[in-house]
């Protein structure tokens, strides 16, 4: 299982250093049926 972090998702959304950005767009995409991903409540929140 794949957990995302709250870096990734502000990293994502900010996109406020170019290398980190694209390695954030990125990732979203790996999970699969195989390797669900996650994100839990409290990174949500952190997010928010």
């Amino acid at each position: 299982m794949i957990a995302v972090d709250t870096n990734v998702l502000v990293r994502y959304l900010v996109a406020d250093h170019p290398t980190r950005a694209k390695v954030a767009r990125e990732r979203p995409a790996e999970p699969s049926s195989d390797r669900p991903g996650f994100i839990c409540r409290e990174v949500m929140i952190e997010l928010v």
